[in-house]
């Protein structure tokens, strides 16, 4: 009997973890090894973070607190969806970096910019519609999550950095906003893409953007385009007729 109300206790026991990380307290709580509640305090600055049945949902107003590799609150967790809430305006880099079992999440409208290996390496399954609102996407934040299959991408994007998409080996279908003010390289290196149409007004094509992407069998330039970069269709398996702009230099 006493053996088993230790148990009991011990089953419900919080370790409470505080890591002070520009000047930030994490608060992280455990069941049984499992996380099952988060709460972080920033100046000026409250969010909330509680899991319940897999499903992790995040309150907060503005800029989500930034994390670095090491604490990584989420990495190899147990998460299977999370739910952004209206008002963030960021998600911060690495937070769900190897986030294994994540498969789903829901942006809010007012979602502005995606850090840095946000979803590096999760399981995003299936169509993914970015917010109208978002300007950012970050270096790395989507490479390697290899069950997304189709991804919306809204013309309110001006940056999307390196290697964004990279890796996401059934990533079948995207498009290629027009206003894009800085595209870095790699952006769709190694996806399932098989046809693409560059829309009008975009004038340089990044270098390696398309690289290795063995699927792509089409592609649609702009009259508008200047530049092709360094091996953008490098091992791609384009076919038929394909005509170059007239503005190309």
């Amino acid at each position: 009997m006493i053996k088993k109300h230790i148990n009991k206790v011990l089953a419900i026991v919080l370790t409470i973890c505080l890591l002070m990380n520009s000047g930030m307290v994490e608060l992280c709580g455990y069941v049984g090894g499992e996380i099952i509640a988060y709460a972080t305090s920033v100046p000026d600055n409250d969010f909330t973070w509680n899991i319940k049945d897999g499903v992790l949902t995040i309150r907060g107003t503005g800029e989500m607190p930034e994390y670095n590799w090491d604490n990584s609150s989420f990495k190899k967790s147990d998460v299977k969806s999370v739910v952004v809430s209206e008002g963030i305006t960021t998600i911060s880099s690495y937070i769900f970096s190897e986030a294994n079992n994540l498969t789903s999440v829901k942006f809010p409208s007012t979602l502005k910019e995606i850090g840095t290996e946000a979803f590096y390496k999760c399981n995003l399954s299936g169509d993914m519609e970015l917010p109208k609102g978002l300007e950012i996407i970050g270096y790395r934040s989507f490479s390697y999550c290899n069950g997304l299959k189709k991804t919306v991408i809204p013309d309110s994007v001006r940056t999307i950095h390196q290697g964004a998409f990279q890796g996401c080996i059934n990533l079948a279908e995207v498009n290629y906003p027009l206003s894009w003010v800085e595209a870095d390289d790699w952006i769709f290196n190694e996806t399932a893409i098989e046809e693409i149409e560059i829309p009008e007004g975009v004038t340089k094509i990044p270098n390696y953007a398309f690289s290795g992407t063995d699927s792509l069998e089409k592609v649609v330039f702009p009259g508008t385009l200047k530049e092709i970069g360094t091996e953008a269709f490098y091992k791609c398996n384009l076919s038929g007729d394909m005509e170059l702009p007239k503005g190309l230099e």
